[in-house]
């Protein structure tokens, strides 16, 4: 059974690409090439091709979600791979992050302190 995938969205400053970066906040508002640019490669691990608007201060970013039965595996296979690891199979762990991206542990470290967001994201 295929099920459709669901878009999300994900609003951020514009001023928040460059700290993000390290880089210091323009006095003005950059054109919107460079934003374009540096929001595509801030958000490169999410699922593509990404929709990206522009507004006066604000980049909202929209991709497709994995579908459910995606989803399933995947955790699936992340529960397999912990058990794996805890048996000494393995030793790193893969699991999901909230969005889309891969987090890396090692075996012994507890996975729930890993699922972390950068703070300034709000997930829609």
């Amino acid at each position: 059974m295929h099920t459709p995938r669901q878009v999300k969205s994900v609003t951020i400053q514009i001023n928040d690409l460059f700290e993000f970066e390290g880089q210091p906040v323009p006095a003005q508002r950059p054109d919107n090439a460079l934003v374009e640019a540096m929001t595509r490669r801030q958000f490169e691990f999410l699922r593509q091709p990404l929709q990206i608007e522009i507004g006066e201060s604000t980049v909202t970013v929209s991709f497709s979600e994995e579908s459910l039965n995606t989803q399933d595996e995947a955790g699936r296979l992340a529960e397999r791979a912990a058990k794996r690891a805890g048996e000494g199979t393995n030793k790193v762990v893969v699991q999901v992050g909230p969005l889309g991206q891969p987090l890396l542990s090692e075996a012994s470290l507890p996975a729930v302190g890993l699922n972390r967001v950068a703070e300034g994201l709000s997930v829609m």
